[in-house]
């Protein structure tokens, strides 16, 4: 169990295989192949109480304009090459992610970089509090054997690590969107998620008005009718510019699109599905993109869309620098994976929370394959979410760790789906984004951070074990109690 404590490259793309791929049509897995019915699902107009009108108009309040990445590829196509580490976790081929210890010069780090022939990648912006660079290796990158690459990579981390100014080296490991696949088609069901919580009572008392939530994802439907008057700012993080959209080409089966659905889609407009927040607004953040991790069971082009962890810390130091501009009082990761333990990437999570931002995680789906550690989500300041199914029990793939805090509804969960549409799926990642818009109903209450962490945890319903348990966290979101406190 967490204890919240104290106050607080270069897109490489491998030459000769990407030129043999790069017009492959991309089945996105990520722990299975998500089936997104061939019929969507339509849902009848959403019964509740009409929500009152504030008196004023929200006054929108945009983000400084987002500095060039300077990332290789075309304009929101871009990909990268992953290699493995000695366990077989996926990571960035060719870039390692350094911290130096707190008396080191620039002169003395620049020193260090020229020793293993690196280049100080400017993928990462400087965090704070923690020193941190992304280190590229072109020579490694260019070469055209995984296993050279590999070896190569492993022998510049290991002189790094071995360095009096380096605090800590990782590879920059790739996470993965939480969803696991439906098979079935769905057509009914619609939104029990939202009565099974309460969402739909607490909307009397507040309806996110003035919250924005980062959603940190795949790429979005910014022109979908039920997101398209909600998504007020986007940046692709993984290629570099100023659009979000989905990876066209390949098939992100509409992950980010679906979470920021669940977060605040357009609601009581007679259309569709409604939002766990109905008021709030979404900042569009594309972390993650097409991948080659070779040849797969699940994908025979040996595209994947992963999530470089380079591009998430990015994205959370970003927000956290705007926080208070921007009024970001949330943000949603539905992504992670079992990779080790990065200095870098808690740091960025602790930078977020410290400015205010509740950083919701999905918890991971492999409970039934080894039910790993998983990150982001095992940080403290994470708030981890696993998944329960209608009948408010533990989702089966829901990981059972000491790091998860609640849970929310993960399975059949009805949002919205590229071209307009409505799909089913099923995850920690479509649990999260229950989490993320109750946070922003209690932050238009004008609560912080603290206290939106300590009410969601309060007033869950507990289930399971009694007290916190591993399956649930502390318990089940009740939203009317939450915001009732």
């Amino acid at each position: 169990m967490k204890e919240l404590v104290g106050q607080e490259g270069i897109y490489a793309t491998h030459g000769s295989l990407l030129r043999k791929f790069v017009t492959a049509v991309l089945t996105c897995i990520i722990s299975l192949v998500l089936v997104v019915p061939s019929a969507w699902a339509q849902t009848p107009k959403l019964e509740k109480q009409a929500m009152p009108e504030h008196p004023t108009k929200l006054e929108k309040r945009p983000l400084p304009q987002m500095p060039n990445s300077g990332s290789a590829g075309s304009a929101g196509n871009a990909q990268i090459v992953a290699d493995k580490d000695s366990k077989g976790n996926l990571y960035v081929s060719g870039e390692l992610i350094v911290t130096y210890e707190s008396d080191v010069s620039d002169a003395e780090k620049k020193k260090v970089n020229d020793t293993v022939g690196a280049k100080v990648d400017d993928k990462l912006q400087r965090l704070p509090k923690v020193d941190a660079d992304v280190l590229s290796f072109s020579k490694v990158k260019n070469e055209d054997f995984q296993k050279t690459r590999q070896e190569d990579l492993s022998r510049k981390k290991q002189e790094l690590e071995h360095s009096t100014d380096v605090a800590s080296v990782s590879y920059n490991y790739l996470s993965k969107p939480s969803f696991v696949p439906n098979d079935p088609y769905f057509r009914a069901g619609y939104q029990w998620d939202f009565t099974r919580t309460g969402t739909h009572l607490a909307w009397d008392k507040t309806t996110g008005y003035g919250a924005r939530v980062a959603v940190l994802d795949t790429g979005f439907d910014v022109n979908h009718p039920d997101l398209r008057s909600k998504i007020v700012w986007q940046w692709d993080f993984f290629s570099g510019d100023s659009v979000a959209n989905i990876n066209y080409g390949y098939s992100d089966s509409g992950h980010g699109t679906h979470v920021a659905g669940t977060v605040a889609a357009s609601t009581n407009n007679g259309f569709g599905v409604a939002g766990t927040a109905p008021r709030s607004q979404i900042l569009a953040a594309k972390v993650c993109g097409p991948t080659w991790v070779g040849n797969t069971d699940y994908d025979v082009n040996g595209y994947e869309i992963r999530c470089p962890a380079q591009s998430a810390i990015n994205a959370l130091n970003y927000f956290a620098s705007n926080a208070s501009y921007s009024n970001i009082k949330v943000a949603n990761l539905s992504l992670g994976g079992p990779m080790p333990y990065m200095p870098a990437y808690e740091a960025a999570v602790n930078n977020a929370w410290n400015h205010g931002i509740v950083v919701v995680v999905a918890a991971g789906n492999d409970a039934q394959k080894g039910n790993p550690v998983e990150y982001p989500a095992a940080f403290s300041r994470s708030l981890a979410v696993a998944a329960t199914n209608s009948n408010n029990y533990w989702a089966n793939f829901s990981n059972v760790q000491s790091y998860v805090d609640v849970s929310a509804p993960g399975v059949k969960i009805l949002s919205t789906a590229p071209g307009g549409k409505f799909a089913y799926m099923n995850g920690t990642s479509m649990a999260a984004p229950h989490v993320s818009g109750l946070a922003a109903l209690l932050a238009s209450q004008g609560l912080n951070n603290y206290q939106i962490r300590y009410r969601i945890e309060r007033t869950a319903v507990d289930l399971g074990a009694r007290g916190w348990d591993p399956y649930y966290g502390y318990g089940r979101i009740n939203a009317l109690s939450a915001v009732s406190w």
